[in-house]
Formats: C-alpha cells, structure tokens, sequence
C-alpha cells in the first residue's frame, strides 16, 4: 500500500481485543510498515479536538485585529458567528463514533445535543475550554498512539480478536421456568446456557438449552445448540402428582381434587352414621407435601393429622317391644268364608312385637319368634341403613340378589334389592293353642244355644273379670314335664271339672270373695293329651242376696297347677291344646285399611279429547286419611294433539325413600304399551312446585304403594298449554 495509508480492522460480531476492550483498531502506512493506529472513538476524539482547535485559532485571529468589519457592519458581525457556530455543528455531528465525545460535551450545562439552540449560548471562552477537554480526554484513551503497548514487537497482531465477555444477555424466562445455575451471567459467543422448569413443573415440551450466537443484521441472538432458530420456548405444565397420594383413614366422604399439584385443596367429612373424633377435614399440598388444618385460613400441620371418623352408637333407634292377647269370636270372622260350623273361624290371636335394640350403621340383627309362636308379620333380619334426615332407619336385610350391568357407563351395576323400611317382627301363638270357650250373657237358658251365646278360644283359663255370666271351657293338657299334679280351680260362683271324660272336681263359693278347690294329686305323663271340660256360672252362694249383687261381683275362675313345673300358678297356655288341626282359614293376615274410598287400582281413570286450557285435579283418595297400601292406581290424560302438560302441587306427602323405591307417583309418555317412564317423585313438596313439564299427546300418571308406611298422600293440578 502508499505511504500514508490508513486501514481499519474490525473484529467480527461478538469479539474484541482483550487488550484495548476494542472490536475495532486503525494502522498507518509509514516506514514500510503499518503502525498501529487507534480505535474508531479515539479516531473521532481526535477529529473532533482538530476542529475545535481551528474554530479556536479562527477566532483568536480575529480577535487579534486592530480592525474589524464586524466592529462597524451588524451584518458582518453576524455572518461571522453563523460561521464558526455551523462549522462547529457540522464537525461536531458528523463524528460516527464520538462516544467520547460526547462525554466531554455532557458535563457541559443544559447539553441537550449538538443542537443550534445550545450552540447559541455558546461563547469564545466556552470553546477554549472544549479544547481543553477534550485534549484531556485523549489522554484517557489507552489506545492513543502515545499511550499503547510501549515498543511494539512486530510479530505481535495488530487487533487481537477474542469472545466478548458478556456478549449474549441473559435471555427472558418462559413461564414457569429458571436457570439450572442460579448464578449464572450473560455469556460470550458459542456458550451455552441450561433451563428447566419450576419444582412443581414438570417439562412438556422445547428447548432445554440455548447457545449464544449471532444474528444476521449483526449484534447478539440466542440459536439452538445446533444453530437453528431457538424455537420453540421450554414448555411447563403443572406436576400433577406433586403431593403423593394421600393416606387417609378408612371411612371417610372424600371431596376428590382433580390433581395433587402445589396448592391443591381437599376436603374430608365424616359420611352419614358416623361422626369425628379427631384430627382435621381440610388438607391443602404444600411444598413439602400434605399439610392438614380445621379449614382453609387456619394454619396448616405437618405432618397432616387427618379427620378420624368412628361409628355413631344408636345411629338406628331401639325398636319397643309389646305384647297383645285377645279373642277373635266369630263376630269377627270374615264374611267371604262361608261359614260350615260354629267354631270354623274361631281363634286365639295372643301377638308379640319382639323388640329391636339400638344399632349402629351395617349392624344386622336376626330375630325369631319364641317357642310356640309363628311369625305373623314383619322381618326377621334387619340393617342398620340411613333413613330420612340424616338419621338412621332399620331396613330389612335381603339375602344377596343377582347383579345386573347397565351399559350407560362403565362401572354402572343395577343390584334389585328394595330397601325398604324394615317391619317390626310379629309372632303370634301357634292357632292350635289354647282353650276353646263357649260364653252366655245370662243364666236363664244356662248352656243352651240362644241368641246371646257365642264362641271364642282365649289363652287360658285365668279370668278376674269377664262380661259373660257364664262359660264352658274345653281343651286338652300336655305337660312339658311329666310328674305328680295338683289341679286347682280358684272361683267366684259355681263350677264343675271333668277329666278325661269322667267328674274331677266340682265347687261353689260362698260370698262375695272367691274360694280355692284343690283336686288329689294326677300323675301326669308329657307325651299324653289330657281332656277336660270346666263349665262356669256367676251363681256363688250368697246370703240374703240382692239383684244388684249379682251385677256387680267379678265373673272369677282360674284353673291352676302345682307340679314339677313350679308352685300354684295358671296353667300356661303354651300346654294347653284347643284342637289337633290348624284351624279352617287361619292364620289371616290383616292389612289395615286408612282411607275408606281410596284411587280405584282395578281400573284407569281416562280423560280423553283435551284441549288447550283445559284443566283439572287428581287426588289419591279422600281427604284427612293416609293412603292405603298396596296400590297402583292410574290416570290417563289425553289431548286431541301434541301439548304441553304441566303437574303442580297443592298438597304432596308421600314416604320418600332413596330413589323413590318405595312408594311414588309415576309419570309416563306414550301411547298403547309403548309408555316410556318420565319420572318418578316421591317425599314431601310445597304447593305450587311444579313437578312435571312435558310435550307429548298422552300422559299415563300411575300411583304405586307399597305395604311399609303411608302418608297423607297428594292433591295434584294439570292443565295444557299450547306446545
């Protein structure tokens, strides 16, 4: 190259000399040699320090002037500061590179810029001393040819280019992301750095690392560690399973949370039948795992003490037991068995409820009936299950039916078992217990058939009082145990016993108290029957007696035993046999009758041909009685062409049972057989609830009772709308 020429070396983005911090250097031709020159900065301070110094000599030369233009001609004066001032603007502004520069500019006052407005107030004095500060700067600058590396070996590189330290700045996080490095800074050409996501995220997708590079306008971009785009950004999603899956006690109703990440929720409570003992229904996930606490602003306990729920004792109430005896005489007997003889429908009805003990929930009780009692009515197996109100219900306990799959999900099962409520256990005496008794209401006509006659069977013979003046008792005498006996009659009037067909005993009492009469000791066998017959009359024997005596002394006789089987006592009814054979239509079972004229269930109430704004009530029978069990009553609503039928309540009490499996009231759609089940309501609803809407031409509406409980029952509206 010819003497005098000047080279500039540059580094390539994102290096620079190490030795100046310079990306750039300028070298001289002079000598046969390139001396090195200095950095575009330092370049542009010189040019800068140039052109102030020869506004400086301009005008020091025309201060020096003995005479000047500008002394006598405004205008010249003029003219000559407009000159100096724009060539100072235009040196000043043209400078690429005048960082240095303008630092010596701004520690002048109201620096705003290279701008006319400052270099305005800008006076002779004012660029003397830009002069001076700016040769004081040169000094600064290490890479001035007066400053550098001393004698400057020819084998040493005029711009030694390295990495910039620091040439890639730290990029922006995407969310839910850091650093692997906490303490990582920005770093040089070709690093890379590491990202991963937050503890409690787990990675989905992106890149893991990015690498320091350039772009292709120039400057920094972070690229791909292959060099590609650095695309797409980390992804995170929320770890899910953070918390692990929670211990907990058995028993517990469970608000499931969709997820066990940080911060997640849940909820615990005791089901129904049990209740708390201790520890806490909330829990929430934490940074260390499960934490417990009373509720979501009560601070939270690690390790998590979780709710602990025990079974409530008499969760099912006690059941109270009772026992009834009485005689069904034949005034009782039902009218549709004909009668074929006078004791065809007589027997005893000596009943006991058995009683039921307090129970917690799934607790089963079996009960049965006692010696020579058969069951009647009501369960003998019974579950502690949930009934209305959050509190506890005996339910018969089924033996385990089939299941059946229902395809609508995947874990549907139908199991047909109906938890209905659980009757009490009703045992009544075998009907061949007992004594057969025919009674008279008056003396006159004394064991001859009349209209005041009739029969019975009672349990024994152990009456202190009796509405009948007299009597005639027959049955037969197995005793458990066989031994030696002692028959005794304790009466208030006149008796006669025979045994085994032949007169045992006979005896009238004296007075108006009654008389014991003791039989000579009977050795009994307890595989024998032994008949007898014992016949009564309120005639005691009775001094100066009156008409009114004899109405109002009791009607006493009791036969009594003292044997094997214990001192004097009424001989029991569980030995004593009024017959051999089960009497002619017993046992019957009664089913009590609430209402009177009850919904008919042999036949369908038909409405048909209704219009739009037609209207009308359904009831289930009369008003101010429980419905009756057992009964599947239907209406039928028809219209002339699709309307909208709507159901209201003006009085709804039916037994509400889990589904409606109990007693409901049906609602169908449909025509024919072809009736689709709409709904089924059940419980208890205020007037004016609406308990249907539907479009269809055919409304089926089907009452069906069970025979467990009842209630009031129901006074419905419907009316059609135009559809």
């Amino acid at each position: 190259m010819p003497m005098g020429s000047v080279v500039e070396l540059h580094c390539k983005d994102g290096f620079q000399d190490p030795r100046l911090a310079a990306e750039q250097r300028t070298a001289l031709c002079a000598g046969g040699d390139f001396r090195v020159g200095m950095s575009k900065v330092s370049r542009d301070l010189i040019r800068a320090t140039n052109l102030v110094q020869d506004v400086v000599e301009e005008l020091e030369a025309n201060l020096a002037l003995d005479t000047r233009e500008s002394d006598y001609n405004w205008r010249a004066l003029m003219q000559f500061e407009y000159r100096w001032r724009s060539e100072l603007s235009a040196g000043l502004q043209g400078l690429p590179s005048d960082t240095a520069v303008r630092e010596v500019l701004s520690q002048f006052p109201n620096y705003d810029g290279v701008s006319d407005r400052w270099l305005a107030v800008f006076t002779v004095d004012d660029v003397r001393q830009l002069v001076r500060m700016l040769e004081d700067k040169q000094t600064e600058m290490l890479d001035l040819e007066d400053q550098q590396l001393g004698d400057q070996s020819s084998d040493e590189p005029l711009l030694h280019c390295n990495r910039t330290p620091g040439w890639c700045p730290l990029p922006p996080l995407p969310p839910h992301s850091q650093f692997r490095d906490p303490s990582i800074a920005p770093v040089a050409l070709g690093e890379e750095i590491e990202l991963e996501c937050h503890p409690h995220y787990v990675y989905d997708l992106g890149l893991q690392r990015l690498m320091c590079g350039n772009s292709a306008r120039g400057g920094y971009q972070w690229r791909a560690p292959d060099g590609g785009q650095a695309k797409p950004d980390i992804a995170c999603t929320l770890n899910r399973s953070w918390c692990p899956e929670p211990v907990l006690p058995s028993r517990l109703e469970v608000l499931e949370p969709k997820h066990r990440a940080i911060h997640t929720q849940l909820r615990l409570g005791c089901p129904r039948g049990y209740r708390p003992i201790g520890g806490h229904g909330f829990g929430r996930c934490g940074a260390n795992g499960w934490c417990s606490a009373e509720g979501p602003t009560e601070p939270c306990t690690e390790p998590p003490d979780w709710l602990r729920c025990e079974l409530i004792p008499g969760y099912c109430p006690p059941w109270p037991g009772n026992e009834h005896g009485s005689p069904y005489n034949s005034s009782s007997a039902p009218e549709v068995i004909p009668v074929i003889d006078p004791l065809a429908h007589v027997f005893l009805r000596q009943v006991r409820q058995l009683p039921l003990p307090s129970g917690a929930l799934g607790d089963f009780v079996t009960l049965s009936c006692p010696q020579y009692f058969s069951r009647a009515s009501g369960d003998t197996r019974f579950k502690c299950g949930h009934g209305l109100h959050g509190r506890g219900q005996w339910q018969r306990d089924l033996l385990p039916v089939p299941e059946y799959a229902d395809n609508s999900t995947l874990d549907a099962v139908i199991q047909l078992v109906d938890e209905a409520t659980a009757e009490p256990l009703v045992c009544e005496l075998e009907t061949k217990k007992g004594v057969r008794r025919k009674y008279y209401d008056r003396l006159p006509g004394l064991f001859r058939n009349h209209s005041l006659s009739g029969y019975d069977v009672v349990p024994y013979i152990n009456q202190f009082e009796s509405a009948y003046d007299a009597a005639q008792f027959e049955s037969n005498l197995r005793p458990e145990l066989a031994g030696n006996y002692t028959l005794s009659v304790e009466v208030l009037g006149a008796f006669v016993l025979s045994w085994q067909g032949q007169l045992l005993l006979t005896g009238r009492s004296q007075g108006l108290f009654p008389e014991t009469f003791n039989t000579s000791s009977l050795q009994l066998d307890s595989e024998t029957f032994y008949s007898f017959n014992l016949e009564y009359w309120a005639d005691p024997l009775l001094p100066d007696r009156t008409n009114q005596e004899m109405l109002t002394f009791p009607r006493l006789l009791r036969l009594l035993w003292n044997g094997p089987a214990g001192d004097m006592q009424p001989v029991p009814y569980t030995q004593l046999y009024h017959s051999f054979d089960k009497l002619y239509g017993y046992p019957i079972t009664h089913n009590g009758i609430n209402d009177p004229q009850p919904c008919d269930s042999s036949t369908t109430v038909s409405m048909t041909g209704l219009l739009v704004g037609n209207n009308g009530t359904i009831v289930d029978g009369s008003w101010g009685y429980n419905y009756n069990e057992d009964l599947n009553c239907n209406w039928l609503l028809e219209a002339t062409a699709n309307v909208r039928f709507t159901i209201f309540a003006n009085f709804f009490d039916v037994v509400g049972t889990e589904g409606c499996a109990g007693d409901r009231l049906e609602f169908y759609v449909g025509r024919g057989n072809t009736l689709r089940l709409l709904g089924s309501v059940c419980g208890s609803y205020e007037s004016g609830t609406a308990l249907v809407h539907t479009s269809t031409r055919q409304l089926v509406i089907r009452f069906v009772t069970d025979y467990a409980l009842e209630r009031e029952g129901f006074n419905i509206s419907w009316c059609l709308v135009r559809d």
